[in-house]
């Protein structure tokens, strides 16, 4: 099946399931800061994506 296929709805009828969105399954789970190296690293990806969108950049 290509992914293009693929629905939410599609795959709870094909496989019997049942979707629980009554739970915060991270509520408990304590806010952590990013690391120097992972906010640098988005940082530079980021001004790519944006210029490789931007024909005139």
């Amino acid at each position: 099946m290509a992914y293009s296929d693929f629905s939410l709805a599609r795959v709870k009828d094909d496989f019997g399931l049942t979707l629980d969105e009554t739970r915060d399954l991270f509520a408990a789970t304590p806010s952590v800061a990013p690391s120097e190296i992972l906010t640098t690293t988005l940082d530079d990806y980021q001004k790519e994506l944006v210029e490789s969108r931007n024909p005139w950049a």
